[in-house]
């Protein structure tokens, strides 16, 4: 096997998953709340059997690039929207919501609305996690106003306190569509005592849509490279085909 292909072959499948990352990112630049998926490339010790096969090995002079996602959990910019019923939480705390089949789900993205029975929702319909249930506002009785530990208050009367929560291993959360992500048990989530709850703000997309063109770019660079060596590589081979086979 020749290791011109091999080479050229994981390299194309790990741009083609950088490629993937960085399209989800930009395409998500606009997103309040979106969290950025970061893609790291490390060297992975292989070797190459008699049968082309290619295995891990302890120590070997082939290595091949291996890519990797994760999560990155800095926040976007907040930005003042106006709109009574946006919400941002500082210092790295996640909003909660509720979804009509009981799974809950975590967002920095506090765009939220009343819908017509009068329960804070978010643009998904998903009811806005309160501590004690679900936040039913009567628009009749005028503006709510929300304190920064997160208590909604409406002509003098306290209607609840939206949840913000932390967690000890925010890596350990699954990614979800958009800004959402799953607690698979393994985070250690916590309802934050004292969290710092903005409203009328929402907090932006924590991803620049001109980094992730220069990343793009970049990668199509580095794809070209790559089909290159692959290119060489099957002309050297048919070569040595042709030379040995007369």
């Amino acid at each position: 096997m020749d290791v011109g292909l091999i080479v050229g072959s994981r390299q194309m499948q790990m741009l083609e998953e950088w490629q993937s990352t960085v399209a989800n990112n930009l395409s998500n630049a606009s997103t309040p709340g979106f969290q950025k998926t970061l893609y790291s490339v490390t060297a992975d010790a292989l070797k190459v059997t008699d049968a082309g096969e290619v295995k891990r090995a302890q120590s070997t002079a082939l290595t091949l690039p291996k890519g990797g996602a994760s999560n990155s959990f800095v926040d976007g910019t907040i930005r003042v929207s106006g709109n009574p019923h946006d919400f941002a939480v500082k210092h790295g705390g996640f909003f909660a919501v509720n979804s009509p089949e009981g799974a809950t789900f975590y967002t920095k993205d506090g765009e939220f609305q009343v819908n017509s029975e009068g329960v804070l929702i978010n643009k998904a319909g998903y009811t806005v996690d309160v501590e004690g249930g679900e936040l039913t506002i009567d628009v009749q009785q005028g503006p709510i106003t929300v304190t920064r530990d997160g208590s909604v208050n409406q002509n003098g009367q306290s209607l609840g306190r939206i949840s913000a929560y932390s967690f000890t291993a925010p890596e350990n959360l699954v990614r979800l569509s958009g800004s959402y992500f799953a607690d698979n048990g393994n985070s250690g989530s916590s309802l934050i005592e004292d969290p710092v709850v903005l409203q009328g703000h929402l907090m932006g997309s924590a991803t620049s849509a001109m980094a992730e063109m220069v990343s793009m770019i970049q990668i199509s660079r580095a794809y070209e490279v790559s089909q290159k060596i692959i290119q060489e590589s099957d002309e050297r081979l048919d070569r040595a085909i042709q030379t040995f086979s007369v």
